[in-house]
């Protein structure tokens, strides 16, 4: 399997992920591009099964997906930027910009703008 190719499984927290190995090599002064190198480096590659786990919150993690994916990551109604960015710097990524970690509106307040706009 060429690195084009490979599928990294990580379990972060519980939450299970399968993730193009090409795409985790874009940042290799990471913590996860280390984490991949080694079990890349130790052989593991042939086991299709084989997960790393990372002690993080998972659905903080599709984040970070999010971010590495686009350089852009819109977070769900409960979720602080703050524990992001945590997440995203505990990880390895620094110069993260502020404005590339984007918080949504809740769903009250996504409410009371359409009811504000109406007559």
């Amino acid at each position: 399997m060429t690195s084009n190719t490979a599928i990294v499984r990580l379990n972060v927290g519980g939450s299970k992920y399968e993730v193009p190995k090409s795409l985790i090599e874009m940042y290799p002064n990471t913590m996860l591009a280390r984490l991949i190198s080694e079990q890349w480096e130790g052989g593991n590659e042939q086991d299709p099964n084989k997960e790393i786990f990372i002690d993080r919150d998972g659905q903080r993690f599709q984040c970070v997906l999010d971010y590495m994916r686009d350089q852009k990551a819109y977070l769900p109604h409960n979720m602080a930027k703050a524990s992001v960015m945590h997440d995203l710097k505990y990880l390895g990524f620094v110069d993260v910009p502020d404005d590339a970690i984007e918080e949504t509106l809740t769903t009250p307040e996504a409410v009371k703008h359409i009811r504000i706009g109406r007559k």
